[in-house]
């Protein structure tokens, strides 16, 4: 059993292996924030939940990021071969946006309606934008090149033993 064996058992197609996984990476995501969001808004709970309580759903959110990964594999070979440096470029500038607007949104959302409504409603929008954002990949992931170069996979490639001796295996 385990991920090997359900690869090699054919009931998925690859594209459907990395939704699944995007999904369920997303929805981990989805869950901790909403877990984080229900413990931070202490109207409903009698007492104000421990620190450990916040960093397990952090743990929870973050198992989910990583899980995610096994969705897409950030490899830019199995999308292009002649142009991964353009796509890695673009790729990495994309990925940056997040980054820059998510404190952003944090420090407007807590200033604007304090730390008790505040950091509820960033667990809220965090939750929110996993799920539309795995909605989102699943529909679009692809697990064929793209740019024709299918040929360029089959090159000779070097053998780390073989490159002592100056040989190429193909």
């Amino acid at each position: 059993r385990g991920v090997s064996s359900a690869l090699r058992s054919e009931p998925y197609s690859l594209r459907q292996v990395r939704q699944r996984a995007a999904w369920w990476g997303f929805g981990t995501v989805a869950l901790g924030s909403a877990l984080m969001s229900m413990a931070a808004s202490t109207s409903w709970l009698p007492t104000k939940p421990p620190f450990w309580a916040f960093t397990a759903l952090l743990h929870v959110a973050w198992v989910g990021v990583t899980a995610q990964t096994f969705g897409h594999i950030g490899n830019y070979y199995d999308l292009t071969v002649g142009n991964t440096g353009l796509l890695m470029g673009v790729g990495n500038t994309i990925a940056t946006i997040p980054s820059a607007l998510s404190p952003l949104m944090v420090a407007h959302t807590v200033h604007n309606l304090g730390p008790e409504e505040g950091w509820p409603r960033v667990m809220q929008i965090l939750g929110a934008v996993a799920v539309c954002v795995g909605w989102v990949y699943s529909k679009v992931v692809e697990v064929d090149v793209v740019d024709g170069t299918d040929e360029a996979m089959k090159r000779p490639r070097r053998d780390a033993s073989a490159a002592s001796k100056g040989s190429h295996v193909i």
